[in-house]
């Protein structure tokens, strides 16, 4: 799971402590993005934000995992969980 910046940007992962593979971190702050809103960047702020959806990154070694232990954190704090429409990678051609 990523780390975001005060300015909302996902920290580089070039930095240390860019990102979390802790299942129960990342399940925990899943859960305080949600409920709460305001998590701590990785430079130290609490920027004001609604969680629309998360995103977890599939390159992580152990991101299956990480997607379980969310998904199983949300669901014990019954928080609804539905899928995403994916965004059409290609317009369909109209014809002139």
């Amino acid at each position: 799971m990523g780390v975001h910046l005060q300015d909302g940007r996902l920290t580089p992962r070039s930095l240390p402590g860019s990102s979390i593979h802790e299942l129960h971190r990342a399940a925990g702050r899943a859960v305080t993005m949600v409920k709460e809103g305001p998590i701590q960047t990785l430079d130290g702020g609490f920027p004001e934000f609604k969680a629309d959806s998360l995103c977890i990154h599939g390159g992580y070694p152990n991101a299956v995992e990480i997607a379980r232990a969310i998904r199983a954190a949300l669901k014990a704090e019954r928080i609804k969980i539905r899928a995403c429409a994916a965004p059409a990678l290609f317009s369909p051609e109209v014809p002139a």
